[in-house]
């Protein structure tokens, strides 16, 4: 991964997550040294938290182009957030302290890049508290709104002179057994990822391309096109739409609910995936009376909604 991050002139990649901590301290402190060494910028995250949110500042043809990273650290995200003396993200919960920064690396900067980890899993729009921060990052100087967490697409809006990128959705996400040997299984939803491709012009004008494709079955890359570029643009046009609502409050909560009892049906089908997939050996070690009752729960929601 570090090679192929190495090809581009120019990277960056944002560390503010709600995994970057998983394995402790000493894997941040490495992951930061690796990408030193490689060359490759990161951001969002540090030994402290005035490591974790310091912008980036560089410069290509001509313009001065800043970073900043954010995470959530609602309970649903479960981020590690750095403090005054240790490691973890940046968190975008002191909003105030967020804003400021925009505002002092857009007076160093021609275009300002915001990547925000946020937003709730599987939800294909975001929530309405997301599109108010968004528009206030927006107005504080923001180019450029990135985000990413929900594990799936969501709408693209441009507000002012912004453009704002509510999730990306998964550029690779397989299947894949945690540590304690669960199989974790890819929602085909979650297959779908977008990249942009961008230009701004003196004026600072944004001009944009929205890629777009999915993992194959066989974990390959595949980008769209024809038929399914026209259906993928489509796609994200649908999803856009409510974003300029005049009531986008009654909309969210109507999905929310509405997405709410599919997930739990989904996750039904899951459990069940497990079972007849995961080696009976692995399963007899790892199950727990918790899986039973948190099961139990699911179905008795199902079937009292």
């Amino acid at each position: 991964m570090l090679e192929l991050l190495q090809k581009a002139p120019l990277c960056v990649v944002n560390l503010a997550n709600n995994h970057i901590m998983d394995f402790g301290p000493e894997a941040l402190e490495r992951t930061l040294a690796l990408l030193k060494e490689k060359v490759i910028h990161a951001i969002g995250a540090g030994r402290t938290i005035s490591q974790a949110r310091q912008e980036l500042i560089l410069s290509c043809k001509g313009k001065r182009i800043a970073f900043l990273a954010f995470t959530s650290d609602e309970p649903h995200v479960k981020a590690v957030i750095a403090g005054p003396d240790t490691p973890g993200c940046a968190s975008f919960s002191d909003f105030n302290e967020v804003l400021r920064r925009v505002r002092s690396a857009k007076s160093q900067a021609d275009i300002v890049c915001v990547s925000l980890h946020w937003g709730y899993e599987f939800h294909s729009f975001p929530a309405p508290e997301q599109v108010a921060l968004a528009h206030q990052i927006a107005e504080a100087g923001a180019t450029y709104i990135i985000g990413h967490h929900p594990h799936v697409l969501q709408g693209v809006e441009t507000f002012k002179k912004s453009l704002i990128m509510y999730s990306l959705g998964n550029f690779f996400f397989p299947s894949l057994l945690s540590i304690n040997g669960r199989l974790q299984p890819s929602k085909a939803i979650s297959r779908e990822y977008m990249i942009l491709k961008s230009e701004i012009d003196d004026s600072l004008n944004i001009k944009s391309v929205i890629k777009g494709g999915r993992v194959s079955a066989n974990y390959g890359i595949v980008s769209y096109s024809g038929a399914k570029l026209r259906q993928f643009e489509k796609k994200i046009q649908f999803l856009s739409a409510p974003l300029s609502g005049q009531d986008y409050g009654s909309f969210w909560i109507n999905y929310k609910n509405q997405r709410s009892r599919e997930l739990l049906k989904e996750s039904m089908m899951e459990a069940l995936h497990k079972l007849w997939f995961m080696p009976k050996g692995e399963l007899l070690r790892t199950i727990r009376l918790s899986d039973f009752r948190r099961n139990f729960i699911r179905l008795y929601r199902i079937l009292h909604k």
